[in-house]
């Protein structure tokens, strides 16, 4: 399958240990805190670098002090 990105249009790829990190009470970041921390992104972020560091730090504030015990991969692709 394909799709044709248009401009300013950015693509989000990412594995299940961006989902799957969990906090200090055990509890995972799961798809809806992603979903909503990309909602939040887009209102600010402008390019995908923009994109990627907002998530990051979501991700680190989220898992504060928490051991990363799974990859965590993610990409955003932004057609300019």
């Amino acid at each position: 399958k394909s799709i044709i990105l248009e401009p300013q249009d950015v693509l989000f790829l990412y594995t299940d240990g961006v989902t799957e990190q969990r906090n200090k009470g055990q509890l995972n970041f799961g798809d809806r805190r992603l979903f909503k921390a990309l909602q939040e992104a887009s209102k600010t972020c402008l390019t995908a670098h923009d994109y990627k560091q907002q998530v990051y730090k979501t991700l680190n504030d989220f898992r504060g002090a928490e051991v990363l015990d799974d990859d965590q991969t993610f990409l955003f692709f932004q057609r300019k």
